[in-house]
């Protein structure tokens, strides 16, 4: 008697799940930092956009988390970071997610700078050098 045997046995599917686990374990660690690269580069844009704003007029103003039509912008949106103005700096603060609590302050001389608050873990290695600009 003839046996008609179609499809995969459980052992093949098996490998190739496996295989696909090994993959993923491979690839999920190199995309985690580029979202993270997303995020600062969000503030790194509205940070400037708020000091580009406070240097047109004559004396930089106060802004708390509410209030930037002080300074001719909308107000951001504060999902990721939470933005606010002295009257010498700007800064965003990161709400959310593993990097809660750092923070990226834009003073009025425009060199930024990255701190960790110190509750915080691991940080992405981020340096600042005012000819150069920031990278990660």
């Amino acid at each position: 008697m003839e046996i008609n045997r179609r499809g995969f046995t459980l052992i093949e599917i098996l490998i190739v799940v496996v295989i696909l686990a090994i993959l993923a374990a491979l690839v999920i660690p190199k995309l985690l930092p580029q979202t993270e690269k997303a995020y600062i580069a969000e503030a790194q844009q509205m940070l400037g956009a708020m000091v580009r704003q406070q240097n047109r007029s004559e004396a930089w103003v106060a802004v708390g988390t509410t209030g930037f039509s002080a300074i001719g912008m909308t107000n951001p949106d504060m999902t990721n970071w939470t933005y606010t103005c002295s009257t010498t700096a700007c800064k965003a603060v990161r709400a959310s997610g593993s990097y809660a609590g750092s923070a990226i302050l834009l003073d009025n001389t425009a060199r930024p700078a990255w701190s960790q608050a110190a509750a915080g873990g691991t940080i992405l290695s981020y340096t600042c050098v005012a000819a150069t600009g920031c990278k990660l």
